[in-house]
């Protein structure tokens, strides 16, 4: 069972994407990325550390093939709990994002 402490940071989250007028459908997501991060890493979202946070995004890269769009979504919604609900500097993470894919027209003769 969460603990009041673990609900409100969630809330608190999800308040500050409302303020800034995210979509309902981003928010949704970015709570379910921070949900599974957590999951995976076995550690509240308040004491995950730069290099299980790493870790993570180097297996869902390597392991689950997603694309670099979510490892930026995933890196974005940890940023924003970090720097604006637990009041954290950004660079003690110094989480750098993937560079985007190069894709090649197709061009139809």
């Amino acid at each position: 069972m969460k603990t009041i402490i673990e609900r409100n940071y969630i809330k608190d989250f999800c308040c500050e994407l409302q303020y800034r007028n995210y979509s309902e459908s981003t928010i949704k997501n970015y709570k379910e990325l921070l949900k599974k991060l957590e999951k995976w890493v076995n550690t509240p979202l308040n004491e995950i550390t730069t290099n299980q946070l790493k870790d993570y995004l180097h297996y869902r890269i390597t392991v689950d093939n997603v694309s670099v769009s979510t490892i930026n979504q995933s890196i974005s919604a940890f940023k924003i709990l970090q720097t604006d609900i637990f009041g954290r500097q950004w660079e003690q993470f110094k989480i750098k994002r993937p560079r985007r894919e190069v894709k090649i027209p197709v061009v139809l003769l």
